[in-house]
């Protein structure tokens, strides 16, 4: 299974985040219709018979700021141990760290867990802790009486999940794929035809063409483009391929 993270969400107050998870986990579902989407307090769960094709679609869903591969069990130590040595094949002959996270106050303190299973890896594999920059960090997230074990930490997109934050009209030209990705980015819904449009949104990047297109429009025109180099386009537009 996937856990998913979400970040600005919690900025909010507590309606408003419920309403931004519901649309998330709801944005989750269309990007994965195969999986199983349960929401918690904290994160999201994705239960999908693939996966691997699960990863590449969650790396474009905005509103997540990361996840991972899990392993779900009790929270129970001797349970948590049992997942974590399914690891211990990628853990051996390599430097490791245990980092372990209880959004709810389960068992001991996270310090000492960390102990005793990066102890119990220590001695099954032979491996040495590395706290500062371990070439492994095994992960361990706790809270509804289930533990979450994980080694790899995928980067989402971030921002606000799509459709939280009205619609935009988008304008066609060069750079406009960019442009409605970094509009998305704040919750903006983008599409070609918009009826009673926040705003439009453009790729130009000219500041004197971008005005005269304001003076064209009754609405605002935002143009997420400008000030930023040719390299930081380039490289935006390797991100959103």
């Amino acid at each position: 299974m996937i856990t998913v993270r979400h970040g600005e969400i919690y900025t909010k107050s507590p309606p408003v985040r419920r309403q931004f998870i519901s649309k998330l986990a709801g944005n989750i579902k269309d990007a994965v219709p195969d999986a199983k989407i349960v929401s918690k307090r904290w994160r999201i769960l994705v239960y999908s018979p693939n996966e691997k094709r699960a990863v590449e679609k969650l790396r474009t869903v905005f509103g997540i700021v990361s996840f991972s591969r899990c392993i779900e069990t009790e929270a129970d130590l001797d349970q948590i141990k049992k997942a974590v040595a399914k690891f211990l094949p990628r853990i051996r002959g390599k430097s490791f760290a245990v980092r372990t996270q209880r959004l709810s106050k389960e068992l001991m303190e996270s310090q000492r867990i960390n102990e005793i299973i990066g102890e119990f890896v220590r001695k099954k594999t032979k491996s040495k802790v590395n706290l500062d920059r371990p070439d492994i960090t095994l992960g361990i997230e706790i809270y509804s009486n289930r533990a979450y074990v994980f080694v790899d930490n995928y980067p989402g997109p971030g921002g606000l999940p799509t459709g939280t934050a009205g619609k935009m009209l988008l304008l066609k030209g060069k750079n406009s794929r960019l442009a409605a990705w970094m509009i998305s980015k704040r919750g903006i819904t983008v599409a070609s035809r918009v009826k009673n449009p926040l705003g439009a949104v453009t790729g130009e990047t000219d500041v004197g063409k971008f005005l005269k297109l304001q003076k064209r429009f009754d609405i605002p025109v935002y143009a997420p483009l400008i000030g930023l180099s040719k390299k930081e386009i380039n490289n935006l537009k390797k991100k959103i391929k």
